[in-house]
């Protein structure tokens, strides 16, 4: 098998730090529109539950958000606190489009 030695280009520190910069300016750029989409969509739900029973056992749904942000939440304050009333409470001032009743 013969030996092939394949040229690859040098790359300069600022060949580097260009592609490096455009790298993350392009990541942070497809998770916020990642973000806004799933925003989208929680605001969508929250439109189609508002008017909704309560369930039994399980209570009224009076919030609506993207999976993602409510596992980041809880990895950040707690379960506890998410679930809370306050929380809930500046949740809904903040975002309330995606708001489905009153506390």
């Amino acid at each position: 098998m013969p030996n092939i030695h394949i040229a690859r280009p040098e790359w300069s520190d600022d060949r580097r730090h260009v592609a490096l910069e455009r790298e993350l300016r392009q990541g942070i750029a497809l998770k916020q529109a990642m973000e806004h989409e799933r925003e989208i969509v929680a605001a969508h739900e929250a439109s189609m539950e508002r008017g909704a029973k309560t369930v039994a056992g399980l209570g009224k749904n009076v919030f609506n958000m993207p999976q993602w942000e409510f596992h980041n939440l809880c990895n950040k304050y707690g379960h506890d606190e998410v679930h809370s009333k306050e929380f809930l409470q500046h949740a809904q001032k903040t975002f309330p489009h995606l708001a489905v009743a009153k506390i």
